[in-house]
């Protein structure tokens, strides 16, 4: 069987084959679907400070093109997915990416660091910046270069685990989003 490894920074995960955040749940939703012990990794649907019900239905809308979802970040919270998906994780031999997902940099901050003294079954963290940021008028953390950069920054310093960004389409410019993401961590 051939090598299909990969690395990210200081990371290695066994295959590139990943489940994206939310289209796998926390990844105990599918038993039956796929042994999740054979995929390189599984992101997580994202995380907040608390729970979320997220947007009442409905939630997905088929259009002629495609489809457009507002799920609203329903999720569990920080507290129970402490409680009941981490030591579910500990049996699985596939690499957890936790989505986090946040409304001010303090939200986003607060879940890493608790994640960091408590975890080490997490390989890395996704940061979901298609979030609004209520400190700043709603605006999305992912359309601001500025702010991205600035999340970025206050994250590394709290870690050496890998962080991905979660990159917002919904902009003009994406690579200087990425850019300020990269330089900022």
């Amino acid at each position: 069987m051939s090598n299909l490894k990969i690395s990210i920074g200081n990371t290695t995960f066994k295959n590139p084959i990943w489940v994206a955040s939310g289209t796998f749940g926390y990844g105990t939703e599918a038993p039956d679907l796929i042994d999740v012990n054979t995929l390189g990794a599984i992101v997580t649907k994202s995380i907040t400070r608390q729970p979320r019900e997220g947007n009442p239905p409905p939630r997905i809308v088929e259009t002629p093109s495609g489809m457009i979802n507002s799920i609203g970040l329903a999720n569990i919270g920080v507290e129970k997915y402490i409680k009941e998906m981490l030591p579910v994780y500990k049996d699985f031999s596939t690499k957890i990416i936790m989505n986090i997902a946040g409304t001010d940099i303090d939200e986003y901050v607060e879940i890493l660091e608790l994640m960091e003294k408590i975890s080490t079954n997490i390989a890395g963290y996704e940061i979901n910046i298609s979030c609004p940021n209520v400190k700043k008028g709603g605006m999305e953390f992912g359309v601001d270069s500025e702010m991205t950069a600035k999340l970025t920054e206050e994250l590394r310093k709290r870690t050496d685990r890998l962080i991905i960004m979660k990159l917002s389409p919904n902009v003009s410019d994406i690579v200087s989003i990425g850019k300020a993401a990269e330089n900022a961590g």
